[in-house]
């Protein structure tokens, strides 16, 4: 059990060598010190066998000398897997860092300050709650895109994987929440200072700032949607050329 849970840590390879010379082939493995596990011979001139990464890279420098061809079957194995993960490092340690932060900001910070007005002006404290509430409204689209966005961030890797119709889709779903965000946040502001809990310079100082930038996300993300679902068709197409 340790020594399979070792063989996963350090990777292995399954594969299968093909060719007239399979002896020749075992006679220079057990020359070179290369262990073949689950070794399974599926025909006169065929076998397939497990070996790990380091014994891989001593039969790749002898294999000239045997007469046969290896193909990889199968990878397991810690190393693989952070060589897939490692691409999508960054991107996914900048989404889950951008979520903490929306959170902290949204549901910790707010109400904390919120707290302190209502305890400096208690004539406000009414309007606590509703203020509290249309905040949560406007972060909800922000945090609805994060699900697509993720989706796009981890088919970035991918060959290819950047031009298709789901991530098209998906750019377009963040476009129309960000629209969204661009039509609560007015309205909100629009109803605090009726019901007279706003200042007025500071909401038309920010409220066209907000707007403008969420427009402008909305904009970009559904160019970037027909872009990219142009892209997810040309290739399609060029894939049922033959």
């Amino acid at each position: 059990m340790i020594g399979r849970l070792w063989l996963l840590a350090c990777g292995q390879v399954r594969v299968r060598v093909t060719g007239a010379s399979l002896t020749r082939f075992l006679n220079l493995c057990a020359a070179q010190g290369i262990t073949l596990r689950q070794m399974d011979r599926t025909a006169w001139n065929e076998l397939h066998a497990t070996l790990s990464i380091r014994d891989f890279r001593t039969l790749r420098r002898h294999m000239g000398r045997t007469g046969c061809r290896v193909h990889i079957l199968r990878k397991r194995g810690l190393p693989f897997l952070a060589a897939r993960l490692c691409p999508r490092t960054a991107l996914w340690g900048g989404a889950i860092a951008a979520a903490a932060l929306c959170g902290v900001f949204f549901f910790l910070c707010l109400p904390s300050y919120g707290q302190e007005i209502v305890q400096a002006d208690p004539e406000f404290a009414w309007a606590y709650w509703p203020c509290l509430v249309w905040a949560w409204l406007f972060a909800l689209p922000i945090f609805g895109a994060m699900i697509p966005g993720w989706r796009i961030f981890g088919s970035i890797s991918a060959p290819g994987g950047a031009f298709t119709r789901k991530n098209s889709r998906d750019m377009q779903r963040i476009s129309v929440l960000a629209f969204a965000d661009a039509l609560v946040f007015p309205a909100g502001m629009l109803t605090i200072g009726i019901m007279g809990a706003g200042s007025a310079p500071l909401t038309i100082v920010i409220t066209p700032m907000v707007v403008f930038c969420c427009a402008a996300v909305g904009v970009v993300c559904y160019v970037l949607s027909r872009l990219i679902g142009d892209a997810a068709a040309l290739r399609e197409e060029n894939d049922m050329t033959i």
